[in-house]
């Protein structure tokens, strides 16, 4: 899931500056490097216009597989 910028984007920047592997483009931030991109949502959390979203039906889906996989306590596990 990568985040795209929205039509409130004022290219400020501050996502770009902000993205822990360089993914936004510091010259044109509304340009994403889609395979540099790990996802980690920190663009939509520092964007001051809050400009930045994931597509709702992508991330109704990873919520709904993660709710499935994280509804009950695992046990520890050892691998050596």
């Amino acid at each position: 899931m990568v985040p795209k910028p929205t039509k409130d984007c004022t290219r400020c920047g501050v996502c770009a500056a902000e993205c822990p592997v360089q993914a936004i483009s510091k010259e044109d931030p509304k340009k994403v490097d889609e395979k540099a991109c790990i996802s980690c949502m920190r663009c939509i959390a520092v964007c001051p216009q809050g400009a930045r979203k994931v597509n709702p039906v992508m991330l109704s889906a990873a919520s709904l597989m993660l709710k499935k996989v994280c509804s009950e306590r695992k046990e520890c596990e050892l691998f050596l």
